[in-house]
Formats: structure tokens, sequence, C-alpha cells
């Protein structure tokens, strides 16, 4: 079992990890997108242009991204690095304060509303530690299902 566990941390730590180099590594501007690489091409028609809506999801929320603050892109981190630590005394035995979690699921919901963090995202982690505390299972349920709700709204 403590086996499992510091398995489950090291995977959640390196996922974390992983997440946040491709984040950070992405560069500014994509060469291939520059203006003088794209070639236009103009087709002459009859017919008349019509104005393209905008693409909805499912949801009914637009797909074009709203930008975020300095503040929320931090808070964002310091949650992932809470989760990190979180993973981290997991793996080495520890015991997690219950209510730190769930100020950290609270956190993570806020940065979904905000937009930082998709739905499928938080879930993702929620169930994690669903896996790894059997006794927050309840609350952590609870959470998970608020999501949804959320992501159907």
């Amino acid at each position: 079992m403590n086996n499992a566990m510091q398995y489950a941390g090291l995977i959640v730590l390196s996922m974390l990890l992983a997440f946040l180099a491709v984040k950070f590594m992405q560069p500014k501007t994509e060469p291939h997108l520059q203006p003088e690489n794209i070639k236009l091409m103009t087709v002459q028609s009859d017919v008349p242009k019509a104005q393209p809506e905008p693409l909805n999801t499912p949801s009914g929320l637009k797909l074009s991204p709203k930008p975020l603050s300095a503040d929320i892109l931090q808070e964002r981190e310091a949650v992932y690095l809470a989760f990190a630590a979180v993973s981290e005394q997991l793996s080495h035995g520890q015991a997690v304060n219950e209510r730190e979690v769930d100020v950290l699921l609270q956190r993570q919901q806020a940065l979904v509303q905000a937009g930082a963090v998709t739905v499928n995202e938080a879930v993702s982690y929620s169930q994690f530690l669903k896996k790894a505390l059997p006794d927050m299972a309840r609350s952590i349920d609870l959470y998970i299902l608020s999501l949804e709700q959320q992501n159907k709204s």
C-alpha cells in the first residue's frame, strides 16, 4: 500500500512538472504563423459573404479564451504546487491535514470558475485525492459533483 502511494505521488508530481514545463516553455509566437510565411489565396465568388457566428461549446460558452490576470496565474501555480506538496506527503506516508485539502479544493474550484483550470483537469486531480485519501472520499465526491454541475451550467 505504501509503495502504491509513493508511485501515485511520483506520477502526480511528474505530471505537474511536465504541465508546468510545457506551459512555461511555449514560445511567444509561432514562426509558421508569421504574416510573411502565409500565402493568401483569393477566390472570386458571387455568393455574398456571411458573417461567421461564434462557435459555442455544448455548454453554451464561447470558445474564445479570456485573458487571465497575473494574480490568477500565480494562484494557479500555487495550487499546482500545493497539489505537488500533498502528493509528496502522501508518497512519504505522511498524514495530510483534511482541512488543508478542503481549502485546496475550494481554491481549485475558484480557478475553474475563473477559467484558469478546466473542469476535466480539476476532476482528475480530485479523483487522485479521492484514491489517495479514502477517508475524504465523501467530501471529494461532493466537490466533483459540484464541478460537474458547474460544467453543465
